[in-house]
């Protein structure tokens, strides 16, 4: 199993108490570091490990299930590293680069060199959270105070090649260095989204030790960093995984041009490969060329939809032969799957495909941007804990993050849950269009014997009309108010009736029960609607 190595798998306790933010430490003499000798191979420069620092993390995350609420606050520890952003990313300027993982959902950022006493309060710049990179920096000037900083470059070591990771992972609290070789090059969901396919980007595998604390941290190779160490493999000793700087290039450069990060790019096609033999004589493939992937299916709101269908052969993207079995020749020793081609470069870029139709040949252009998915995979990306409470019962949009947070265990039939994970995955197929599901019941005289029923399943229609997405029910319920019942009927056919009159009376009272009347009554205030007829 992968482990993301830092907030979910990092160093992390119960939070007890804030700390405050620390008065910026007297700088100390440090007497100069001893030379290190250039000929031994992977070993670090000291200004190198000057360069690396501690993040600690106080953070609170969202409660999916209950989206009135938040959840219990942690603290976690994890490495990261100044930098220079590099010119073709826009305006220079220096940084703090760690993963999105270690401070995600921060309430309170710590930073600590690894030659000076004491913390400095950071900031939170931006996150990518698919591409797992955090820009934080450090007001007080004290802290850059003769601080390294590292050069972004595209530099990619090869196979076999020495690398050195630098970090904090548990064990002690003074800096580790690990030593390995690159193992592998491939493609890797950095989010390792369970039940679905998500967006794929470079990624390199070590053979040196990458433990919890780690994430975040530099990796060198002959003296310049070529990555950000981000996580583990549990099941094997010594296999890590590290974000190329080409892809920390990418989050920069989309940093300075947008102010934000936002979602990995997507052409909105998915392939089958054309290995097979007599499928390759059904689509009038040469056989021997060995090059071809056939559209399996397009998603209907993507630009691409307009000029390829289900049953084209897509032969070329950007001029490179996509292969049978859907890889390209990314570089002159390495094979990589095709969707590489498209994560490398930023979102609304415009790529060149010669298709293969019928017999012919086509030429066209299309467009990549964010797929928009019918289940959102992300939480601050595409998802968020927005929610409609009527007469008790919660209706919640699904998503991977209420997935996650035990949604399923809601769910008592197994024909349900099949139905769920079918939408998974699913293209959106118009604007804004979501899946609601009753998360939960909060219990009442108006949801006796629902819970067995209902609880768990897709909201289909509400007084007789379709529900397409969240914002719609609630504004059908707020309309409904005149009406005597409310009729919601479920997927399976399952039907729960709540009386209108009463089931305002019942709303506050469960809420008071639960101590939660006050973040209810103010829910309006926030992203989420509380529906009270």
């Amino acid at each position: 199993m992968l482990n993301r190595f830092g907030k979910n798998g990092g160093r992390r306790v119960q939070q007890h108490a804030s700390a405050g933010g620390p008065a910026a430490p007297a700088v100390p003499s440090v007497p100069p570091a001893p030379p290190v000798s250039s000929t031994v191979e992977g070993v670090v420069s000291a200004e190198a490990m000057r360069s690396t620092i501690k993040v600690h993390t106080n953070s609170v995350a969202p409660s999916y299930m209950r989206p009135w609420t938040k959840m219990e606050g942690t603290s976690c520890t994890g490495s990261g590293f100044a930098i220079e952003s590099p010119a073709g990313a826009g305006r220079l300027g220096r940084y703090l680069i760690t993963n999105s993982h270690v401070v995600r959902d921060e309430q309170l950022l710590q930073v600590q060199r690894h030659d000076r006493p004491g913390k400095w309060v950071a900031r939170l710049l931006v996150e990518g959270i698919q591409c797992d990179l955090a820009l934080l920096t450090v007001d007080d000037e004290h802290f850059w105070e003769d601080l390294p900083l590292q050069q972004v470059t595209d530099a990619l070591p090869m196979l076999q090649h020495i690398v050195t990771a630098v970090g904090y992972p548990v064990g002690g609290e003074n800096l580790s260095v690990t030593r390995g070789v690159v193992s592998r090059i491939d493609l890797l969901d950095y989010t390792f989204v369970e039940h679905a396919t998500a967006e794929r980007l470079l990624v390199m595998q070590i053979d040196a030790a990458i433990n919890p604390g780690n994430s975040g941290g530099p990796v060198f190779h002959d003296g310049r960093v070529i990555g950000v160490a981000f996580a583990g493999l549990e099941e094997a000793d010594n296999i890590g995984y590290v974000i190329p700087m080409s892809v920390v290039r990418l989050f920069l450069q989309t940093f300075h041009s947008r102010g934000s990060f936002g979602q990995l790019p997507s052409l909105g096609v998915s392939f089958q490969t054309t290995e097979n033999k007599m499928l390759r004589r059904s689509l009038h493939l040469d056989q021997d060329s060995r090059v071809g992937l056939l559209v399996a299916s397009v998603s209907p709101l993507m630009p691409a939809a307009k000029v390829i269908s289900p049953g084209d052969v897509v032969t070329k993207l950007d001029g490179l032969e996509l292969a049978e079995d859907g890889t390209v020749q990314a570089m002159p020793t390495l094979r990589l799957p095709w969707d590489y081609l498209v994560t490398r470069r930023p979102c609304h870029e415009i790529f060149e495909l010669e298709i293969w139709r019928e017999g012919q040949q086509i030429n066209t252009r299309i467009e990549s941007m964010p797929e928009p998915r019918l289940v959102p995979f992300h939480d601050g990306v595409d998802a968020s804990p927005s929610y409609v409470i009527v007469g008790g019962l919660v209706f919640l949009p699904l998503s991977l993050p209420l997935v996650d947070a035990g949604y399923f265990d809601n769910v008592v039939e197994t024909m349900s849950t099949g139905i769920v994970l079918g939408k998974i995955g699913a293209h959106q197929t118009t604007a804004d269009q979501n899946v609601v599901v009753l998360a939960s019941i909060l219990e009442s005289e108006l949801t006796i014997s629902y819970e067995g029923a209902c609880a768990g399943r897709i909201l289909k229609q509400f007084n007789g009309k379709e529900v397409t997405n969240l914002s719609s029910f609630a504004a059908a319920v707020h309309a409904s108010s005149a009406k005597p019942f409310l009729t919601f009927i479920f997927e399976g056919d399952r039907v729960a009736v709540i009386e209108t009159a009463r089931s305002k009376v019942v709303e506050v009272r469960v809420a008071r029960a639960a101590h939660h009347l006050q973040l209810v009554l103010l829910a309006r205030r926030h992203h989420c609607a509380l529906v009270l007829p």
